[in-house]
């Protein structure tokens, strides 16, 4: 069981395609029309519907709850990040090295996705399972970006973890950043080639309002057999029924294969 595909309402299908196989070598799955697109993203997919939507309840604050980023593997961020600077790519975070281990850059796609790019693996502060971690080193260097992950903040990542692991989700280990302000933490959760990146923090976090219909980040898809425990139903979309976790992350379920 994985994550499988990530749900994106774009205000242009060609024009976000154009993006997506532009920037991360996405690579289009089926035909293109001003509706919908399905891009390969090596380990997931990518759907992109067109929306008349209202406008993303995403917030720049970490500490707001649910969706914060979509993660991708590459081989070389240098060369990722030069295209994205050639393009004329808005950027959330400069390209910095971490010191765990990771290479990273943030930025944004054309209708205020925010994307991360990372190179390496992240050296944990404390391994949950050295299988696990092995696992995941064992995928390598991706010949082109592949999905990696989906970051979101948590309320109680104990209770976040535990819920998880219910849908098959291992814990991987926990970075934890020094002398951190905020008591900021990320959990690693592993599902198949992809994570669930957990961001908690011992400051008060709070909860924006999720919509079923607004631009950008709409849910992702788990191959699951039932819901994460404590969801309750956000609306239908499409053909699809999404659901919003505890922590406030919009997502889906398709049997497993």
């Amino acid at each position: 069981m994985a994550m499988t595909r990530v749900i994106l309402n774009v205000a242009d299908v060609p024009r976000a395609v154009e993006f997506y196989r532009e920037m991360l070598s996405a690579v289009v799955d089926g035909s293109v029309t001003s509706e919908s697109a399905v891009l390969d993203v090596v380990t997931a997919e990518i759907l992109l519907r067109r929306a008349d939507a209202q406008p993303s309840t995403w917030e720049e604050d970490d500490l707001a709850l649910g969706f914060r980023h979509v993660g991708f593997k590459v081989s070389d961020l240098d060369r990722v990040v030069a295209r994205l600077r050639e393009a004329g790519v808005r950027f959330r975070a400069e390209p910095m090295d971490t010191g765990v281990g990771v290479r990273t850059a943030f930025f944004f796609d054309p209708d205020g996705t925010v994307l991360e790019v990372i190179e390496g693996f992240v050296d944990y502060t404390r391994e949950a399972d050295p299988s696990e971690v092995a696992a995941e080193r064992s995928l390598g260097a991706p010949g082109r970006p592949r999905f990696d992950h989906v970051a979101s903040t948590v309320v109680d990542r104990d209770q976040t973890i535990g819920a998880y692991r219910e849908l098959g989700f291992a814990a991987i280990g926990s970075l934890i950043p020094p002398e951190e302000p905020r008591g900021f933490r990320i959990d690693y959760l592993r599902s198949g080639p992809t994570i669930l990146e957990v961001f908690s923090f011992e400051s008060a976090t709070h909860r924006p309002h999720v919509g079923i219909d607004t631009f950008g980040f709409q849910a992702v898809v788990i191959e699951a057999d039932k819901p994460v425990a404590g969801s309750r139903p956000l609306g239908r979309l499409d053909d699809v029924d999404v659901l919003v976790d505890p922590d406030n992350l919009p997502y889906a379920i398709a049997p497993p294969a």
